[in-house]
């Protein structure tokens, strides 16, 4: 491939500058918008990997909640609120999850993305990372 001869560097440093910029912006663009797609929680019944647990997400006064609507374990208290007061803060989702288990509520963000919830509970130092997918609703 040949490329152009230029008369002066200045005109192949602007042509250069140009592009890169016109490149920086596509992907720049695309990041956002990836991002703000990604930032959206759903309505819907969420399978937990637990007991067969499923929780249902909903919106309430302008927060997310979900609640404990199905479980194996029969002993599972269903209707119990176990995510609580999420709301986006700085493009992060942050609220608070209720361990059934252990009586006990924890700080926690949401990453929301395509059929899945990644939650980060987080307890003084330590953390753990659940992901719920989300399930298929047959026709």
């Amino acid at each position: 491939m040949k490329f152009p001869k230029f008369k002066s560097t200045i005109t192949f440093k602007v042509l250069a500058t140009i592009v890169l910029s016109g490149v920086i912006s596509v992907f720049f663009s695309a990041a956002t918008v990836a991002q703000e797609k990604a930032t959206e929680i759903t309505t819907g019944i969420w399978l937990t990997g637990n007991d067969g647990s499923k929780i249902e997400t909903y919106q309430k006064d302008g927060l997310w909640f979900g609640k404990l609507v199905a479980s194996d374990n029969e002993n599972a208290p269903l209707g119990t609120e176990v995510l609580r007061n999420f709301s986006l803060k700085d493009g992060v989702w942050q609220g608070e999850v209720y361990s059934i288990k252990r009586d006990q509520l924890a700080n926690a963000t949401i990453a929301p993305s395509d059929g899945a919830l990644t939650i980060e509970i987080s307890i003084a130092f330590f953390s753990k990372t659940l992901t719920w997918k989300k399930e298929e609703v047959s026709s």
